[in-house]
């Protein structure tokens, strides 16, 4: 991994779930910031616009602003960096919005839970 910590933003309205994804991430040696969903996370990116998140992990099914709508408002917004969905549950329609917002990667919470900071490192190190 790189010398400096990768900034990550973790995205999911279900507390436990940000709390384990935040954890593990941490323990895996990235700074990780949390957001509620995704209008809590465009706020967070608004909040600290000098701040520059490598990548966003975010859940699929969130209220106010869900996954792709946050996906929708990231690439409007021209952000570069990687992002990766996670859900318990994705239809075919959600996984075919999502490849045609070119998400970098789309995996199931339980994956996230083992994999996901081997996953993130991948990115960084391939």
């Amino acid at each position: 991994m790189p010398k400096t910590k990768l900034n990550v933003l973790v995205c999911d309205d279900e507390l436990p779930i940000r709390m384990l994804f935040s954890l593990l991430l941490e323990d895996a040696g990235f700074q990780v910031q949390v957001a509620n969903d995704g209008r809590d996370a465009l706020q967070e990116m608004d909040k600290e616009p000098r701040r520059i998140f490598d990548v966003i992990v975010t859940d699929s099914k969130m209220p106010f602003l869900d996954g792709i709508g946050l996906v929708k408002a990231l690439r409007k917004s021209g952000y570069e960096g990687k992002i990766i969905v996670v859900s318990g549950y994705l239809d075919k329609e959600s996984n075919e919005s999502y490849e045609q917002l070119e998400v970098d990667r789309i995996i199931s919470k339980q994956d996230g839970v083992r994999n996901l900071g081997e996953i993130l490192r991948g990115f960084f190190l391939a």
